[in-house]
């Protein structure tokens, strides 16, 4: 990636061999059609659900981040943050029972 938000990733390497061939197949089905704003014009593909599933029903065209929509950039930067946070210790202790309710 240009911009280096990739740099150290291995998420090219754990690409099936046949990728090329799946994102053909991924447009011919849904057209350019985004998932995310359902709006034409969309230039690459996504994993519906973050992760490694690479089966076709498991992918879908988005806009990229050459697109004026964006919606990929949005998407997983959404799930970044999300799997951060999870990844925060919490701030709180959980909540004690209240001392009348203990048995």
């Amino acid at each position: 990636m240009p911009n280096g938000q990739w740099a150290g990733s291995d998420r090219a390497a754990r690409l099936p061999a046949d990728w090329a061939d799946r994102r053909t197949e991924v447009f011919r089905i849904h057209g350019t059609i985004c998932h995310v704003c359902g709006q034409p014009g969309a230039d690459e593909i996504d994993h519906i659900v973050a992760g490694d599933d690479h089966r076709i029903e498991a992918l879908a065209p988005i806009h990229g981040r050459r697109t004026v929509q964006r919606c990929h950039v949005y998407k997983s930067s959404s799930e970044g943050g999300r799997a951060a946070q999870a990844r925060k210790p919490k701030r709180r202790r959980p909540p004690e029972p209240h001392p009348g309710l203990i048995v």
